[in-house]
């Protein structure tokens, strides 16, 4: 009895995880393009079907916002990845293989949104002009790197104990 009241709140808690990780992921989605995309996409749009308009210039624009932007669009990447596997756990789905790989991916999401926020961030910074002792050390992004280095081995553990288990309920 006690395995089944825990199981049902894991299965509300992760319920209500997937539904915060999901209002995440979606008001972080608008805002990226209300606040970031909308006028660079909308100059894009106007030059392609205007003719007295540099589409270059629109879509160098264009690919600047979405360069600045991949640390956050790899991290709302991750945020969809886990909210899938909460979704799984609340469908009583919690200890199976492809849960883990949902885990691992997460983390490498994580990951390259850390890179990204390392590599990208101090390029943009040079490449506008600011000198090289303004453009700072993002340390956030490397404990964003340590912490989807943890996921992901926890995500590869996971997996590798489910296909355990899997194993050992087939044995029995």
């Amino acid at each position: 009895m006690g395995d089944a009241v825990a199981t049902a709140r894991i299965e509300t808690q992760s319920r209500n995880l997937a539904r915060i990780l999901s209002w995440t992921y979606w008001v972080t989605a608008f805002w990226l393009f209300a606040a970031m995309s909308y006028v660079p996409l909308k100059r894009l749009g106007a030059a392609l079907v205007s003719a007295e308009r540099d589409a270059l210039a629109s879509v160098a624009a264009f690919s600047d916002v979405v360069v600045e932007a991949l640390p956050v669009i790899f991290a709302l990447i991750a945020v969809y990845t886990l909210r899938r596997l909460f979704v799984q756990f609340a469908d009583g789905q919690i200890f199976i293989p492809s849960n883990g790989r949902r885990l691992t991916r997460a983390g490498d999401w994580l990951i390259a949104s850390a890179a990204a926020a390392l590599i990208i961030s101090p390029t943009i910074g040079r490449a506008a002009g600011i000198p090289v002792e303004t453009v700072g050390f993002n340390y956030s992004a490397v404990v964003l790197a340590l912490v989807g280095l943890a996921i992901r081995l926890f995500g590869r553990t996971f997996e590798l104990a489910a296909d355990i288990k899997a194993d050992n309920d087939q044995m029995v």
